[in-house]
């Protein structure tokens, strides 16, 4: 849950890091006001990044122990946007607004996949919640009708069969539902 909160706020501490940028202060500065300003756990941890650079560590470095902190697949991107920035020397808060678009762009995207594959999703519960609902309300109305079931060699056989086809197609269409991003 931390890691997906972190990922959730990482393009608004993006947006304050490139304003701060873009209003003249140092990347180290605009750390510390990522780190002061928003709340746990991008806070805290930009916080923590900004206080080991205060302590003579470098940015790239410091960077690389957030790495290390916070699994996230957007921040290795921040990482070498700001060490290829600090070779070459490049327009550091134009590539930050360009990531943090992308990263928004993307989860957009999820969003949609999200909302496009639940159909496939609440298939899947209904092919796994079906049978048992049957065998129960046939039971309710009926209880020698669906008592050779259990009862009998046969039913028993087809009972354990009818469970594995079950278990099969619900593995089958939640896989089908699971597109990644």
């Amino acid at each position: 849950k931390r890691r997906d909160r972190f990922e959730q706020q990482f393009p608004d501490a993006l947006d304050l890091l490139i304003r701060a940028l873009r209003a003249g202060h140092s990347l180290s500065t605009g750390l510390q006001m990522v780190g002061k300003e928003l709340p746990d756990p991008i806070g805290t941890e930009f916080g923590q990044v900004a206080h080991e650079v205060q302590l003579g560590q470098q940015v790239r470095s410091a960077l690389a122990n957030l790495t290390y902190r916070v699994e996230s697949e957007d921040l290795p991107f921040f990482v070498t946007a700001i060490s290829i920035q600090q070779e070459t020397g490049s327009n550091l808060a134009e590539v930050l607004e360009n990531l943090s678009r992308v990263i928004r762009e993307r989860f957009k995207l999820y969003g949609k996949v999200r909302a496009l594959t639940a159909m496939g999703r609440a298939s899947a519960n209904l092919l796994a919640c079906w049978p048992p609902v049957m065998i129960g309300s046939l039971y309710a109305v009926n209880p020698d009708y669906i008592r050779p079931l259990w009862e009998t060699d046969q039913g028993q056989f087809l009972g354990l069969i009818s469970f594995v086809m079950v278990v099969i197609g619900y593995v089958i269409c939640r896989r089908m539902a699971v597109i990644k991003v």
